[in-house]
């Protein structure tokens, strides 16, 4: 009689057929709710191009370029620890794997959100210009995602910290994730957009 070892390569290879059909149900569904957000975007994007045209006025370039490197790091931080997490998702070492990256993580979208907010600031962008009314509408849009992006990845890393994150939250760890990568994509289309073209 052979007996197989439990895998702990992701926290759903023990779980019923109903429970895995309803995480990928979850999983599923979240991902349709990132791609009509998406469509939201490409119509503003499409929009900007088709009313202000190609070009855009004089902005720094420095800021939103450190800002974009500072998220992709954060993406590495996410994504290394969801890795180590899902080794062994029911200890307290899964847990803390998650602790110090998504809190890194938090930390970069504390400083990218300052950054916008110092952009707006001293940008000098009139709000009333075609350009104005589709940069202000896309990157206030934009911060609100990330605001949202923030607040779920303060929220698996508050777990994570009391070590309440079991493979039954594996869907919730996963779709923050998701998100957060969705809103990073989302602030690079976002600089290609009104930065760069």
């Amino acid at each position: 009689m052979t007996t197989s070892t439990p895998s702990r390569r992701h926290p759903s290879v023990h779980l019923s057929a109903v429970e895995m059909g309803r995480r990928h149900s979850i999983r599923g569904g979240f991902i349709l709710f990132l791609f009509s957000e998406s469509m939201l975007f490409v119509t503003l994007f499409a929009s900007r191009f088709l009313y202000a045209g190609l070009g855009h006025p004089d902005l720094d370039q420095v800021l939103p370029a450190a800002q974009t490197f500072l998220l992709l790091v954060s993406v590495v931080l996410i994504r290394s620890a969801l890795v180590r997490w899902r080794r062994e998702p029911d200890s307290g070492a899964g847990a803390g794997a998650l602790v110090r990256p998504w809190w890194g993580a938090v930390a970069v979208g504390a400083l990218v959100t300052g950054g916008i907010v110092v952009e707006w600031a001293r940008i000098g962008i009139p709000v009333g210009s075609t350009y104005g009314q589709f940069y202000y509408f896309a990157l206030g849009l934009h911060l609100l995602h990330f605001v949202a992006g923030v607040l779920m990845v303060v929220a698996v890393a508050v777990s994570a910290q009391r070590r309440a994150l079991p493979s039954s939250r594996a869907t919730l760890v996963e779709c923050t994730a998701l998100f957060w990568y969705y809103v990073v994509g989302l602030w690079a289309a976002v600089w290609v957009v009104f930065y760069l073209l």
